[in-house]
């Protein structure tokens, strides 16, 4: 039998696959830590929908949400490089886009950020699946890891996006739940 580990996001009632998550996490005052977010929805996030959805084939749907949070990054992050790992093909990696800030003035250095894309057809569904590989590097110290849920995949007039900072913290903290699935 194949062993899934699945996130949910608001760590309320943790495995309860029918119950949608309907808010932020207890960290929403402080936006910048806040570990599950509202990002975006409306008229700005439907201007990044990148092309008609065949809402039918679960590949599409994936990569409708992989193109529309690559289109929000790049009109979102001005100077940032943003890189869709499978914009021509799959990668097979464990993150689907990769976020470069321009270079620091006062480091030299540049913030990197790795965007893995989750995508459902539903309003409501919080709970999806990672793979033991994305789960290992989302965990690795140091590592600046988010998920991005998209929902409503493929209804430009509906789809929202919801951030989830640090998976890996975010479960330790009880901010969303992990779910093991047989």
């Amino acid at each position: 039998a194949k062993l899934e580990a699945m996130l949910v996001a608001g760590g309320r009632d943790a495995c309860d696959f029918a119950t949608p998550f309907e808010g932020v996490s207890r960290h929403e005052r402080d936006e910048e830590r806040a570990a599950v977010r509202e990002t975006a929805s409306g008229a700005a996030l439907a201007a990044c929908a990148p092309w008609r959805c065949d809402a039918s084939d679960a590949r599409a749907v994936g990569r409708w949400g992989e193109a529309l949070v690559y289109n929000y990054l790049l009109a979102t992050r001005p100077g940032w490089t943003v890189t869709w790992l499978n914009e021509r093909e799959e990668s097979l990696s464990f993150y689907d886009v990769k976020l470069e800030s321009p270079v620091s003035a006062e480091t030299g250095g540049r913030r990197t950020i790795f965007v893995e894309v989750k995508t459902t057809r539903s309003r409501d569904k919080n709970v999806f699946e990672m793979s033991p590989n994305e789960w290992s590097f989302a965990s690795r110290p140091g590592v600046d890891y988010r998920v991005y849920r998209v929902f409503s995949a493929g209804d430009a007039d509906n789809v929202r996006l919801t951030v989830v900072r640090d998976p890996f913290r975010s479960v330790n903290e009880r901010a969303v739940a992990l779910c093991l699935a047989i």
